[in-house]
């Protein structure tokens, strides 16, 4: 049988984001991922709640103050304080959810100055020039940005491990 994880994400440059991070992702069974494009946290959670009921996924969210009523019954599996990362489960089901304390955008700029990377480097002056460019349909094209999400992955100690770490224990 060919098992399968889906990854739904809020937008662009979350998108962009998780493929260089399926990368990573090793498991010792044929599982195959795929992420899709939501648009919004409310689209995510119902994607989850209709069309994927009995199947495998995880929504990759803002840590917003008011999330869905779906996701607001999922409960903290994992925390990483440090990382600014959260690992939450739905009672009864297959779903996950990983929680970025802040937004994902904030989350990703506040992760490369911790790792002593230079968004400036990257051509990111600032969060908000990070921001506008991970709104964009042509991100997935913009080969600073995926150095920039490649730079952050591979550090020693980065937060995407737990991303990824997570994951993997999910899938065993």
């Amino acid at each position: 049988m060919n098992d399968s994880l889906r990854i739904l994400v809020e937008g662009e440059g979350d998108l962009v984001f998780m493929e260089l991070v399926k990368k990573k992702i090793y498991t010792d069974k044929f599982i195959d991922i795929v992420v899709t494009k939501e648009d919004s946290v409310g689209n995510i959670a119902n994607t989850l709640r209709d069309k994927l009921t009995n199947r495998l996924a995880l929504g990759l969210v803002d840590n917003d103050k008011k999330q869905p009523k779906y996701l607001e019954s999922f409960s903290v599996l994992k925390s990483n304080e440090d990382h600014r990362l959260l690992l939450k489960k739905h009672h009864d089901k297959k779903h996950y959810g990983i929680f970025f304390l802040p937004a994902f955008e904030k989350w990703l700029w506040e992760t490369a100055v911790s790792l002593n990377i230079d968004p400036k480097t990257y051509g990111y002056s600032n969060l908000k020039g990070l921001q506008e460019i991970t709104k964009t349909h042509s991100v997935h094209k913009n080969q600073k940005f995926k150095d920039f999400i490649c730079r952050i992955r591979d550090k020693k100690n980065s937060p995407v491990s737990s991303i990824i770490r997570w994951i993997e224990e999910e899938l065993k």
